[in-house]
């Protein structure tokens, strides 16, 4: 008895799945943006890498090609004027750069700043976006994070 052969369409159907992409097979279509993420203290996991804005930035720069940018942790430097110039320089190597902070300091105090003032220094220098928790004292540029209790 001979075992009947798919159609045509069925057999075109089966390869098509095969053979796409796999953005669209695992996220329909839109491949999400993968950023190298960096810390601002010095390691304290072996798979976190650190970024001083600072220093020389090559390394992380190196570490990211291939990736859509770098994710980097907010360091107080970046509202200086020598920081600024350094993460505009950044910036520019790399291309998208985004930013975030810790709304809680390792020590327990106040986090890094979460407000629009905060934001539009950051942006101006080049940064893509940044990351905040629109804590209710965003607008007011109030420098801390917020506590808990708002």
């Amino acid at each position: 008895m001979r075992r009947a052969t798919p159609s045509l369409a069925a057999s075109t159907q089966r390869r098509a799945s095969v053979a796409l992409e796999p953005s669209v097979r695992f996220f329909g279509g839109y491949l999400p943006k993968l950023m190298l993420l960096t810390v601002a203290d010095k390691p304290s996991h072996p798979v976190e890498l650190w970024l001083d804005i600072m220093t020389d930035t090559s390394v992380v720069q190196r570490n990211a090609v291939g990736l859509d940018g770098l994710y980097i942790e907010f360091q107080p430097q970046m509202l200086e004027p020598e920081g600024k110039a350094m993460l505009k320089k950044l910036t520019a190597a790399t291309g998208v750069v985004g930013i975030w902070g810790r709304a809680k300091a390792a020590d327990g105090g106040p986090g890094d700043p979460d407000d629009l003032s905060t934001l539009q220094q950051l942006v101006g220098e080049g940064v893509t976006f940044v990351n905040s928790d629109l804590p209710r004292s965003f607008l007011e540029g109030r420098g801390g994070a917020p506590s808990v209790a708002e």
